[in-house]
């Protein structure tokens, strides 16, 4: 089906197989060129331009959440399978065709070439995945959980959940929790978190976690953030540090676990600089505990 012959034919039958190709891989609009609809191909290549931007501004930040990302999957998917489908129906049904100037090979490449570029170095997805392989967030995220990491938060806050590139290797990811902003001073005392010479507040609780041990605190910060932190060790051998000041530019995080994480109480993590943020963690799309599924992890 070269350029030729569909220049030698007056009335030339479409393939309704090339036309489903064509769909697949340009997110309907060189599947609609091909069957001689330009106007469906416009309106397929707007539609896949709206699901981009929305997809790449997360949606406000709601993008992160479980049901909002599954849902936009599932709208993008039917979008997708509908003009396959009726590319290749209409190629099915058409006895004669007439071809256009737009109908040629060099045009159709030229059409996915586009949709593929600007999928793979314009619209990049601002939500990722992440899997959580350690304890070192329990009780917050647990070994087995699958989480959504929203990429457009680029300045967290004290008590904010961020996935991270390691300082010291940014092929490797974290995930910890943001404590000390640029300027801060922070230091741990007796396994008690000091902020600006402020201690957090500890305040015990009952709750056991999945194959860890020791005790669950809620840990509330000063400036009012509030969460659970796991200590496993009395006066482990992070429980005392040093004066931390956080440099400009940088943020100082630890993991909830607090006898059981590698963050920036260890000269491997340090201060982490702005640029290595991820993004802000958002809700748990899946987990061997069934029961954390849809969850947001606070």
């Amino acid at each position: 089906m070269g350029d030729a012959a569909v220049e030698d034919s007056e009335t030339a039958p479409r393939r309704w197989w090339a036309a489903g190709l064509f769909a697949i891989a340009s997110f309907g609009a060189a599947g609609y060129l091909y069957v001689g609809r330009p106007r469906r191909a416009l309106v397929a290549a707007l539609v896949f331009l709206a699901f981009s931007i929305a997809t790449t501004t997360a949606l406000g930040g709601h993008l992160a959440r479980p049901v909002v990302y599954f849902a936009t999957f599932l709208l993008e998917g039917a979008a997708e399978l509908f003009f396959i489908v009726d590319s290749a129906r209409i190629a099915l049904h058409e006895t004669e065709f007439r071809p256009q100037p737009y109908n040629r090979n060099w045009v159709y490449s030229a059409v996915v070439a586009g949709f593929v570029l600007l999928s793979l170095f314009v619209f990049k997805p601002a939500v990722r995945t992440f899997s959580v392989e350690s304890g070192s967030m329990a009780p917050t995220l647990m070994a087995g959980d699958y989480i959504l990491v929203d990429g457009t938060a680029r300045a967290p806050e004290r008590g904010t959940l961020i996935a991270m590139a390691l300082p010291s290797d940014p092929s490797i990811a974290y995930l910890r929790r943001v404590i000390g902003l640029p300027g801060d001073r922070v230091q741990m005392l007796n396994g008690v978190l000091q902020l600006n010479g402020a201690p957090a507040t500890l305040t015990g609780t009952d709750m056991q976690v999945p194959g860890e041990y020791g005790t669950v605190y809620s840990e509330t910060l000063p400036g009012g953030a509030t969460h659970l932190v796991l200590d496993e060790l009395q006066n482990g051998v992070s429980d005392n540090t040093a004066l931390f000041e956080v440099p400009a530019g940088r943020y100082f995080v630890l993991g909830d676990n607090r006898d059981n994480a590698q963050d920036s109480r260890m000269r491997e993590v340090g201060g982490v600089p702005a640029a290595n943020i991820i993004g802000t963690v958002g809700g748990i799309y899946w987990s061997r505990d069934r029961s954390r599924i849809g969850t947001t992890p606070e």
